[in-house]
């Protein structure tokens, strides 16, 4: 997993774009045999790469990467990578190596190294021409093509990094509204409210929270449960009915999963005090 899908930097467009300068590039079509080790440190600076075909396998210094069609790869040229892929689906990779003015290592933020970029076809469009100056000898364009690219990568994480506050903020408001009416939630409704998939909202949901949106609403339920049948002189079935349980058997079985015991063994203590 990607570990930049649980921290994402504050991005200073600024310090990412530039200035910086194009020190070698390519569109290379790797070969079956193709095994890549980064020869530490004969190069310095940042190493992109925009996957157009092929299957492979990325692992950096802080994580390791399943890489195809769309993936967008800046490596760290101080550190150790290795590169491999699929010889049956041989990687294409248009690729350049940059620098900032200022030493890379001492240049926050530092792009973050991997992301899945939808408009691959604009990004390797203007890879491709960075390159072509390169070879052309056309120096500062190569670094104009690089900034350019830079700089819609980093529009792109701003954008991501947006929607994730936004689902922040939803994921905090669906689980204020379980607490408050565990009876009254319907996770298909909400997810309509949403503008999305029922599919992605438990995803978006459980990377939030670690457990999907009805073990969380279960939870609430038995937690309210335990209140009402310890605080409350509802019998079960009403308890039952108040947490949107049709089936009195089905909310007991819940509840006994959950507490060790059934919520009529759990009421004992109360009646008998």
């Amino acid at each position: 997993m990607d570990k930049s899908d649980v921290c994402l930097y504050n991005i200073d467009m600024e310090a990412i774009t530039g200035p910086l300068h194009v020190r070698r590039g390519e569109k290379t079509y790797c070969k079956p045999t193709w095994h890549w080790i980064n020869p530490v440190p004969m190069f310095d600076g940042y190493l992109f790469w925009i996957i157009l075909d092929g299957h492979g396998r990325v692992k950096t210094e802080s994580a390791e990467y399943e890489i195809s069609r769309g993936d967008c790869l800046i490596m760290r040229m101080w550190e150790h990578v290795e590169g491999t892929h699929d010889p049956a689906h041989p990687l294409v990779v248009p690729w350049l190596h940059f620098e900032y003015d200022t030493a890379p290592r001492l240049a926050p933020p530092h792009p973050r190294e991997h992301r899945r970029i939808a408009n691959i076809t604009f990004i390797a469009e203007l890879a491709e021409r960075a390159i072509a100056r390169l070879h052309e000898r056309h120096h500062d364009e190569a670094d104009v093509w690089m900034r350019a690219i830079m700089l819609e990568i980093a529009r792109g994480d701003a954008a991501t990094a947006e929607r994730r506050d936004v689902w922040a903020e939803r994921i905090d408001a669906l689980r204020l509204r379980m607490h408050e009416e565990p009876a009254g939630i319907d996770i298909g409704a909400c997810a309509r409210d949403y503008g999305c998939t029922t599919d992605h909202l438990i995803r978006v949901f459980k990377r939030a929270t670690g457990v999907t949106p009805v073990d969380y609403l279960v939870r609430e339920r038995v937690e309210r449960a335990k209140d009402l049948l310890l605080y409350s002189s509802h019998s079960v079935d009403e308890i039952a009915g108040l947490l949107g349980y049709s089936d009195i058997y089905y909310f007991s079985r819940q509840f006994k999963e959950r507490t060790g015991s059934s919520p009529t063994a759990f009421r004992k203590p109360r009646d008998r005090a």
